[in-house]
């Protein structure tokens, strides 16, 4: 049930943010009599579709330029990493530069690769090849 909720809001957040998408379907298909018929809330599914939309325009206002070429700047932090952040790390030292690159070739939707992304470079691990040092975490003092 998870996994067509999360489908049905990729899709309606696709439709709300003008982004482009593939939806499939066959005409016709009977459903096994053993298959249970999942209730979606269009309204639950609604809302979520329309603050995953709002987090990503407020994400790519953050975001490297899709050309950008990114590069590992250091080790691995000794702090965990998500799944997706050691995905965009493998990514980078495997061959991707940029940004784009990262979008076409990872299996991570835009939100998740987006917030992989902002993490590491905040925390120094990936850098914009500009030149500009990505922004330092600054430690809370201890007392």
């Amino acid at each position: 049930r998870h996994c067509i909720e999360e489908q049905s809001i990729e899709i309606i957040a696709r439709i709300l943010d003008d982004q482009p998408g593939m939806f499939v379907w066959e005409a016709g298909i009977s459903i096994p009599t053993q298959t249970e018929a999942l209730p979606l809330d269009p309204g639950i599914l609604l809302r979520a579709a329309r603050e995953r939309t709002a987090a990503l325009q407020m994400l790519r206002k953050q975001l490297p330029f899709p050309g950008e070429p990114l590069f590992v700047a250091r080790t691995v932090p000794d702090e965990p990493l998500s799944e997706a952040e050691r995905t965009v790390i493998s990514a980078l030292h495997g061959g991707a530069r940029t940004f784009a690159e990262l979008r076409t070739h990872l299996a991570l939707d835009e939100l998740s690769l987006g917030m992989a992304v902002l993490s590491l470079r905040d925390r120094g691990v990936i850098v914009p090849l500009r030149g500009q040092p990505a922004p330092m975490v600054h430690a809370q003092p201890r007392h």
